[in-house]
């Protein structure tokens, strides 16, 4: 990128007044228009589509803005670790989806091993990015305990954000969003887990489950261990099902599931049960496949998970206090100017 060789020369003086310009950034919210202002560009998505819903946007935000999220993106992650759900990843500092994921798989094997029931729904979310209400994730964050420069920051940025779509060389008017967190943003992964986390605390209050959750591809399920109940649709006297605890935190945010990439698994007897009850979007029913099919590309032997059977041990993050992030420094920004 022409632009980051050029800023790599620019001297120590100019870095600190640029320092002094985000500092107050974060201290009044308000950006330079041209500092928000980003270009979207189109990307295909696997099935290359000519309709809209078939193609993914990316902003790319300026050079400037992009280097104070990624500083404050970094920062983030360590404090996101201690206080995101033990089961949310995705930007976390320490955790991969491996993390979310494989002790999902030692459950479902310890299930087949000892043949009891193991039932639950793996849900994705439709544009999520796209569709984020970004006054409320932002809320999220704050009663998490994000500090309040970076959500001042952040506030301004996209109360003043415009955005210019280009496609095929040429270029359209500027326009503003009513909702969605900047793709390729260094922060837009620490809100997604804000709200990865939210709906996990939400969904385990309401229904006796346990969750994971990668980013935007959340996983609830319940076996044995959650104190499996035969009618695994109803959670106790509240009468609601374990899907409907998440469909209602979706709707809360006004987001929608993507039935072509969500599915309810189950095994045994269970299949025959859940078979076109579960809803997703207050319409149709969610696909229903044999738990085995959903395990299948992230099983492990029944002695592999008999090893690793102490990573389905951990319980929930430690409390944390919020973070408290020093000024923009000279340092942080040629630390983290590419």
């Amino acid at each position: 990128d022409r632009r980051v060789e050029e800023l790599q020369y620019l001297p120590e003086a100019a870095y600190e007044q640029l320092a002094r310009v985000l500092n107050l950034i974060e201290t009044t919210g308000d950006w330079p228009e041209a500092a928000v202002t980003g270009l979207v560009a189109l990307i295909p998505k696997a099935k290359p589509s000519n309709e809209p819903l078939g193609q993914r946007p990316i902003t790319i935000m300026p050079l400037i803005y992009r280097m104070w999220a990624s500083v404050r993106g970094r920062q983030c992650s360590a404090w996101m670790s201690q206080i995101a759900d033990y089961n949310c990843t995705g930007g976390v500092a320490g955790r991969g989806a491996e993390d979310a994921w494989v002790p999902f798989a030692v459950r479902m094997e310890a299930a087949f091993n000892d043949k009891s029931h193991i039932a639950g729904f793996s849900g994705d979310m439709q544009k999520c990015y796209d569709s984020l209400p970004m006054d409320v994730v932002l809320g999220i964050c704050r009663t998490l305990g994000m500090h309040s420069r970076i959500l001042t920051g952040l506030a301004g940025a996209y109360d003043r954000m415009q955005r210019v779509i280009t496609l095929n060389n040429g270029f359209g008017g500027l326009w503003r969003a009513l909702t969605g967190a900047v793709q390729g943003c260094g922060l837009s992964n620490t809100l997604m887990n804000g709200v990865s986390t939210a709906w996990s605390l939400w969904v385990k209050q309401r229904a006796n489950v346990d969750t994971a959750a990668h980013v935007d591809d959340w996983l609830l399920f319940t076996d044995r261990r959650t104190g499996f109940e035969q009618a695994v649709i109803e959670s106790g006297e509240h009468g609601e099902t374990r899907v409907e605890a998440s469909e209602d935190f979706m709707a809360l945010l006004r987001l929608r599931t993507d039935a072509s990439k969500s599915l309810v698994f189950a095994n045994g007897d269970m299949r025959t049960r859940l078979r076109d009850k579960v809803k997703v979007n207050g319409g149709g029913a969610a696909p229903l496949y044999k738990a085995l099919k959903k395990a299948k590309a992230m099983g492990l032997s029944t002695a592999e998970a008999a090893a690793m059977a102490g990573l389905t041990g951990a319980e929930a993050a430690a409390a944390a206090a919020p973070q408290t992030p020093v000024a923009v420094s000279y340092t942080h920004l040629r630390a983290h100017e590419t």
